[in-house]
């Protein structure tokens, strides 16, 4: 399957003055098919943001690529998992909304599904490579552990936040580590099957100016893949 998710996220407590945020995730998760063995699997993040500054400012525009990349086995069961290259490019329309920098690293996913369970985690690691003039590198990591527990008629249980880091950061500065979750249904639009989601989390640690806590709705669209 393609799956086409559309992820908003209502940031609440962000910036000096406590103000609401709002980034849009569009994620497409596209799996190709190499051989009778292995699939390549690319799944490409672009955010569009809409941040708080303080003093009444704001900053609203695209943010920086993120292109993740998996090759995994096609003849997986019930344990599924990927590794491959993943990028992040300076696309961001605003100084604010970026960092300036390419990056480039390994990412990683597994996935186990039992009964009504669906398991696993996705981990990437990327460093600068070039960047603005005057701008710090960056090392960012990232780890997103994910649980499902699915319920009669398409309802679950659902949990994946992602914690994530700037090795190159200060140290009292690197860390967000959001903790919650939510529930999710999938169902059919007429033809259409497609899964929404309603999840909540507070972060217990975070980066000066971050959210404090975050409201996401997200909307997957799924479709044969060919």
């Amino acid at each position: 399957m393609v799956s086409v998710p559309f992820q908003n996220n209502f940031n609440f407590g962000m910036g000096p003055d406590k103000e609401m945020g709002y980034n849009l995730n569009i994620q497409p998760v596209v799996p190709l098919t190499l051989s009778s063995n292995w699939n390549y699997i690319v799944r490409p993040i672009l955010p569009i943001l809409d941040i708080p500054l303080g003093g009444g400012r704001r900053k609203s525009g695209l943010g920086d690529l993120t292109l993740e990349t998996f090759f995994t086995p096609s003849n997986a069961k019930s344990f599924i998992w990927g590794v491959g290259p993943m990028a992040i490019f300076p696309t961001a329309t605003e100084r604010e909304l970026g960092n300036g920098q390419w990056d480039l690293g390994p990412a990683a996913v597994g996935v186990y599904m039992h009964g009504p369970w669906v398991l696993g985690a996705l981990v990437t690691q990327g460093w600068s490579v070039a960047g603005e003039s005057g701008r710090p590198g960056t090392a960012p990591f990232s780890v997103q552990p994910f649980i499902n527990y699915n319920l009669p008629h398409g309802w679950a249980i659902t949990t994946a936040p992602t914690y994530t880091a700037d090795w190159r950061s200060d140290a009292n500065n690197a860390w967000t580590l959001p903790v919650g979750g939510g529930i999710s249904r999938t169902l059919l639009v007429g033809k259409q099957p497609l899964s929404l989601a309603l999840v909540a989390y507070y972060n217990v640690d975070k980066p000066r100016f971050q959210a404090d806590y975050q409201i996401r709705f997200a909307v997957t669209f799924m479709f044969p893949a060919k």
